[in-house]
């Protein structure tokens, strides 16, 4: 079976780069990811599962603060790979962790069943990451999402 990111995931990307260069930062972070998904997609199951846990505000502030921690890091990384042929030229550069989180989200796709690879499955591809395992739960998440698609 062939996975397709959803356009909604190529706008998520977008918005990404753009929340990125807004904090100062030329590459794009999961961190960055996740405060796309909740500005543009704010009744996607995997927004409703965050505000489950506080309220979106709240993670807007925490996922900020996150990103400008990392900005120094940041601007020694990354090279177009093997994702420049699908989303536009214009994109600021993937860290290595968001290129794995791309990479994953097709996997978590074939978990849930599904024929795309859409925001949740990418969100839970986010989640492998580390940076949300103090306040959200993998498997919690996982459950959550599959109730509601």
């Amino acid at each position: 079976m062939r996975f397709q990111f959803t356009e909604q995931i190529k706008n998520a990307i977008v918005e990404s780069k753009e929340i990125a260069i807004t904090l100062g930062d030329k590459t794009i972070h999961c961190e960055h990811f996740i405060l796309a998904l909740l500005k543009i997609a704010p009744n996607d199951a995997a927004v409703k599962y965050m505000e489950t846990v506080m309220p979106k505000e709240t993670w807007i502030s925490y996922l900020e603060d996150i990103a400008k921690q990392k900005v120094p890091l940041s601007q020694q990384t990354a090279q177009k790979k093997w994702w420049s042929f699908i989303f536009p030229k214009s994109l600021a550069s993937l860290s290595r962790e968001y290129e794995k989180v791309l990479k994953v989200g097709y996997l978590e796709a074939k978990i849930l069943e599904i024929n795309e690879i859409n925001l949740s499955c990418m969100f839970l591809a986010t989640l492998h990451t580390n940076i949300l395992n103090d306040k959200l739960d993998y498997d919690s998440a996982k459950k959550f999402i599959k109730k509601m698609i």
